[in-house]
């Protein structure tokens, strides 16, 4: 016997349960063939993703995910299984996402005197006398919080950095902070388990929001940047407990006089970009009257986020079930983006690269919009969708459009604080013989229709999707940041200035542009790290300034097969270009080791 069957004999059955299970993730499907629960723990289980994921025959070595299990079943199986017993988490889920893998761990757990008497979340409600309001979460709402359970995931965190000029007053700072606290109910709300089987918004009636400070003045410029760029990362990778309100920190470091350096962080959950812009405008305009000695004022009560939620859950799917489904049934498949580059790192993370318009082409485009009736973002989104279907070989594709879901039917929607935004996707083809005029007409029509099912649930979108359900509906998403921001006027009448405003967030997909409408126009371009290089990462946002700036000097009535062709050939010639430095590295780098 030699010395690793000499381990495997030690060990306990648990173990060497687990250790199978570990040793057979890769098998092929061909191998994953039904195989009846074991004991009564797997049955038990079996039986509760039966009827969870309305499945039959459900074996020992049936996969959660490949079930179709999504966000909200998983919430509901897990739920259900501790309330009968077996101590399981969502993360355990992730780590262990067969029937045989996690009855063996609850098996090991109850061997070890475990409960599942420990909550889903940490430090769930309980019959709090502080708990103003509970309401259900939205779809949207819902989606993020299955990525923001992933173990060790930052998906959905948004740090805002600001660099701040003039003499900041702490004291009114903090008090300016906790005041909108007051007024928000997003601000103080929690997510939190209630029930048996659905998590909730929970609104406190009280939430304290600390403003931390760090004096870096005294440091020479070398260290307090490096202190900077520590303290930034530190900061945006420090999950959020969903169950504490508020989901939002501030810290404040002292760079000099009168000079600061502002990092706001919030969870992508309780806000999105229309109401952060919201807070910045209310929070600096009481900042001012607070410095100047004056009581805040408020000309009438916040307009709460639950008036959206009552009204999102309120409204019938089968108008946009049917638009869905006439969207999406001749769509044969998504904009696959290639796979993972050689060269891509496997560490988590994004490769973020920003580029500026110039001023001449972005009052160009601005002139283009105007000429053709449509709006800037259909021109800059023209741009996108040709250079993502060179990069993909598509015809027909489908990415992510990001909308703001400030639906009009809503009384005071415009001033709502909370999270609205969603991102549904926008399928468009190439049809021939059409000018580059006319086809942004027909962008602007699919987007106008799309804005009418705003309010979608991407479940359901993905339900009139003809494709697996593990085959994402996009990989791919569109960001115009049209937001109302007068924090800069505010900033004026309270004494400072706001420059150099940054916002940093992880959209949990693998490309995402995000488009700042500015005097130069703004191109963020992320890409994950574990797909695609730097370089490739910087030649796609080239592609996409390339084509802008061909589009602000081209013909409007140019045919667009031909203004295709020429970002097509642009592209190829880019990507062969990079393909040669690459393998020239690689090459470089073998001799090296040599």
């Amino acid at each position: 016997m030699d010395l690793f069957e000499e381990r495997l004999k030690r060990l306990s059955p648990d173990k060497r349960e687990l250790l199978e299970l570990f040793l057979r993730k890769d098998v092929s499907e061909s191998a994953k063939e039904f195989e009846a629960p074991v004991n009564e723990l797997e049955e038990h289980l079996a039986r509760i993703w039966s009827e969870g994921l309305n499945a039959t025959n459900v074996g020992r070595r049936a996969d959660f995910f490949e079930l179709g299990g999504d966000s909200i079943v998983l919430i509901q199986i897990v739920a259900r299984a501790r309330s009968e017993g077996l101590p399981i988490s969502v993360h355990d889920v992730f780590q262990y996402p067969t029937v045989a893998g996690l009855a063996c761990l609850a098996g090991s757990r109850i061997a070890a005197g475990e409960t599942s008497d420990a909550p889903v979340f940490s430090n769930a409600m309980t019959r709090e006398s502080g708990i103003e309001d509970i309401y259900p979460l939205t779809a949207m709402q819902e989606g993020i919080l299955y990525h923001a359970l992933l173990p060790d995931s930052v998906a959905y965190q948004v740090q805002w950095s600001l660099d701040v000029e003039g003499e900041l007053n702490l004291t009114a700072f903090h008090d300016a902070w906790n005041l909108a606290i007051g007024r928000h109910a997003a601000l103080r709300t929690a997510i939190r388990w209630v029930g048996r089987s659905e998590p909730a918004q929970v609104v406190l009636k009280q939430a304290e929001g600390q403003v931390r400070y760090t004096d870096l003045s005294l440091s020479a410029e070398d260290e307090r940047e490096s202190a900077l760029r520590v303290a930034t990362d530190r900061d945006f990778t420090e999950r959020f407990d969903l169950s504490q309100a508020p989901l939002a920190r501030i810290a404040v470091f002292r760079l000099g006089a009168g000079r600061h350096r502002v990092l706001w962080s919030h969870h992508h959950i309780v806000l999105d970009g229309w109401s952060q812009q919201l807070l910045l405008g209310e929070l600096v305009s009481c900042y001012g009257r607070l410095v100047a000695g004056l009581r805040p004022e408020h000309q009438s009560p916040a307009v709460p986020f639950k008036r959206y939620v009552q009204w999102a859950l309120a409204q019938s799917h089968e108008p946009s079930r049917i638009f869905w489904a006439r969207q999406l049934r001749d769509v044969c498949r998504v904009a696959c983006l290639p796979p993972p580059s050689l060269g891509a790192s496997e560490g988590r993370g994004q490769h973020i690269v920003v580029q500026n318009l110039n001023p001449s082409a972005t009052t160009q485009l601005v002139s283009l919009a105007r000429r053709l009736r449509v709006p800037l973002s259909v021109v800059v989104q023209t741009a996108w969708a040709v250079v993502l279907a060179a990069l993909t070989g598509g015809e027909d594709i489908v990415y992510g459009l990001a909308v703001s879901g400030r639906s009009a039917n809503v009384a005071g929607v415009a001033e709502i604080v909370g999270l609205l935004i969603n991102a549904l996707p926008m399928c468009v083809s190439f049809p021939p013989h059409q000018s580059v005029s006319e086809w942004m007409r027909y962008l602007l029509n699919k987007q106008s229709a799309l804005i009418e099912h705003e309010a979608s649930p991407l479940s359901l979108v993905r339900e009139c999707a003809n494709s697996a359900s593990s085959t994402p509906l996009f990989e791919a998403i569109f960001v115009f940041e049209n937001v109302p921001d007068n924090s800069r006027a505010l900033c004026q009448g309270a004494g400072l200035t706001i420059e150099n405003m940054l916002v940093r967030v992880d959209e949990g997909y693998p490309l995402v542009l995000v488009v700042q409408p500015r005097e130069a126009l703004q191109l963020e371009l992320k890409c994950d790290r574990a797909r695609f290089t730097h370089a490739q990462a910087k030649a796609m946002l080239d592609g996409i300034e390339r084509a802008l700036v061909d589009l602000a000097g081209s013909e409007p009535e140019e045919e667009m097969q031909s203004f295709r062709q020429r970002q097509k050939d642009h592209f190829a010639r880019s990507r062969a270009a990079a393909r040669e430095a690459k393998r020239n590295a690689f090459v470089q780098s073998q001799k090296l080791t040599r």
